[in-house]
């Protein structure tokens, strides 16, 4: 999928500044920017980046994607449970995992991949 995609789909699932968008732009090399163009000729732009941050967006695209699916995605974090029973060792440390959409597994893989170094087009192309 490219960033023009994303958005064409994004906009096909409903999102998009409270009004129908007739028209947005490419984003432009330079800056980042878009530029829509909505009913009655109202006009607006916004930064790649705040698109792609925002969750709406990605909850449309998931609606045109049919991303329907749960996912068990990894926290990250480490918290530490302790065990009633003595023979068991004093305390165990857990990995948090939780149960979450698929389009918030997609965004999540998104900031996965931009820290480690990958361009969001790069990304994008294996969505």
């Amino acid at each position: 999928m490219t960033t023009k995609e994303f958005i064409e789909k994004a906009i096909s699932g409903g999102w998009g500044n409270g009004s129908r968008i007739d028209f947005f732009s490419p984003v432009s090399p330079w800056d980042g920017t878009t530029y829509f163009r909505g009913k009655e000729n109202v006009q607006w732009s916004m930064h790649l980046n705040a698109i792609l941050l925002d969750p709406l967006a990605w909850q449309a695209v998931g609606k045109v994607e049919r991303w329907e699916k749960e996912f068990l995605y990894s926290t990250g974090e480490w918290v530490r449970t302790y065990s009633s029973n003595p023979e068991d060792l004093d305390e165990l440390m857990n990995f948090v995992e939780k149960d979450i959409t698929e389009w918030k597994y997609h965004m999540h893989r998104m900031v996965d991949a931009l820290c480690e170094g990958k361009t969001i087009d790069e990304f994008l192309k294996i969505l």
